[in-house]
């Protein structure tokens, strides 16, 4: 879940031991301070829900996610008929039509094996780590090639 950083000091105060105020500093300095402040006070908070060993993970994933640019280690397989970039994007629902994925591809957000693509006969094959965005990421799988289908 992603929370402005507006409410920030709102949440601490409400959901954790630590003061509005010292978040409220932290993001009025910027740069690593108000991350640092932001990620301490989400495993807080994680922490008071689901206990320290799911902070922790959850920490941990989120530095690999989004500080080291990892792949996720639970990525979806989806299984596709079409090997085309287009309809692909729709079979797995990342384009809710042909349209939003050829407008996807113009704005360049889509990454085939991470690689920005751009041309729409860009050719997906079976294997291939498909993503729109920096959250929504799937495993291409062919339907009729010996796997569910």
């Amino acid at each position: 879940m992603s929370v402005p950083d507006g409410a920030m000091p709102l949440y601490a105060e409400l959901l954790s031991d630590f003061s509005g105020a010292s978040i409220a500093h932290a993001l009025r300095k910027g740069g690593l301070l108000a991350r640092d402040a932001k990620m301490n006070l989400a495993e807080n908070i994680v922490s008071e829900i689901h206990g320290k060993v799911a902070a922790a993970k959850a920490k941990e994933q989120f530095i690999k996610r989004f500080q080291k640019r990892e792949l996720p280690t639970d990525i979806a397989d989806i299984a596709v008929r079409s090997k085309n970039i287009i309809p692909v994007l729709v079979e797995t629902k990342l384009a809710s039509s042909n349209s939003v994925a050829r407008r996807l591809l113009r704005q360049r957000g889509v990454k085939l094996n991470n690689t920005i693509v751009i041309n729409k006969n860009t050719a997906v094959g079976s294997g291939s780590i498909l993503s729109v965005g920096k959250r929504r990421i799937v495993r291409i799988l062919r339907k009729g090639v010996g796997n569910m289908g």
